[in-house]
């Protein structure tokens, strides 16, 4: 049997997610690095909490459904949501990573809660090593990014780094040893590994125009505990 939230729920959904996607695109998303070792990684989420489950890597459980509302604890203490209420958490995904999430509900029923938001991440002491990433992290944010990189410079919170224009494209240096170190205009850029304790990366880039002096990328960066 549906939930008597179901019908007017679609309709609520759709007019929340519209909210937030504008003014997720006033916000802005993407990287900025500090020279002490700091990432800071921001963007949009959207997350679903099944019944009597807890958001992985927080302490945010859906409860219930209630004539009231989406009844939730957060922190261990209860809070009852309706369609459009605000849902924060901040608080240690790993011993260097660190999560600010900015979330609203989006619909709820009696099977699970819908979120959707912001995400602010944190690492700290970052030390990329290049390594594998899980192909199915328990806790993982997708974020769009771009960057701009000077010759001779590194991509943040991986060892790639730009070393020029040459005949063959831009190269890029720090790619194990064998592999391919050419780029031209659109080709693929992925790097992977542990950036810091606790704290894992992959980001899966595109050349989007590079000089002499500096090249432009842009694509998505996810970041995992673990």
């Amino acid at each position: 049997m549906k939930s008597g939230h179901d019908r007017p729920a679609k309709h609520t959904a759709w007019i929340v997610r519209c909210l937030l996607l504008a003014s997720l695109a006033m916000l802005g998303a993407g990287c900025a690095h500090n020279d002490d070792g700091t990432l800071h990684y921001s963007g949009p989420t959207e997350e679903s909490i099944a019944v009597g489950q807890t958001l992985p890597g927080t302490n945010v459980r859906y409860v219930r459904e209630t004539s009231e509302g989406a009844e939730l604890m957060i922190d261990d203490q209860r809070a009852t949501k309706k369609a459009g209420d605000f849902v924060g958490w901040k608080g240690a995904l790993g011993r260097d990573l660190q999560a600010d999430l900015g979330l609203r509900v989006v619909f709820y029923t009696a099977d699970k809660v819908q979120l959707a938001g912001t995400a602010n991440l944190t690492i700290s002491n970052a030390n990329p090593a290049p390594g594998p990433f899980p192909e199915k992290p328990v806790v993982a944010y997708r974020m769009p990014v771009t960057y701009n990189i000077a010759r001779g410079d590194r991509i943040p919170g991986t060892t790639l780094t730009y070393e020029g224009k040459t005949d063959q494209g831009a190269r890029i240096g720090g790619l194990p040893a064998g592999d391919f170190p050419y780029r031209q205009a659109a080709d693929s850029l992925v790097w992977s590994g542990r950036v810091a304790d606790g704290a894992l990366l992959r980001v899966d880039l595109r050349v989007v125009l590079f000089t002499e002096q500096r090249i432009q990328l842009a694509g998505i960066a996810t970041v995992a505990a673990g």
